[in-house]
């Protein structure tokens, strides 16, 4: 039974998987390049800044640690600016 399972496995996971919106996007787009930047999200004084999501302006939205790495706050970047949003009142994020 496990041989099985792992046989099928391999199988499964060697087929390269195409969803449908990945072939209408690549239809309607032939000619079109994706164009995007990649930037380093900087920190409120710790050593971790991650975003979790963009908008239509550039702005990114998540969350950077303060210093010592014990605290981390939501923020946001416009401009490469950073801006702290703090926690919930009475909250504190870690």
């Amino acid at each position: 039974m496990c041989i099985a399972v792992m046989t099928l496995l391999a199988t499964t996971l060697g087929i390269p998987v195409r969803f449908a919106a990945q072939d209408t996007e690549s239809q309607n787009n032939r000619h079109n390049h994706v164009r995007y930047t990649v930037k380093v999200l900087s920190t409120l004084g710790g050593t971790s800044g991650v975003g979790n999501s963009v908008n239509n302006k550039g702005w990114v939205s998540g969350a950077a640690n303060l210093p010592g790495d014990t605290t981390e706050h939501a923020a946001v970047w416009r401009n490469e600016v950073i801006t702290d949003l703090g926690t919930w009142e009475g909250q504190t994020a870690s």
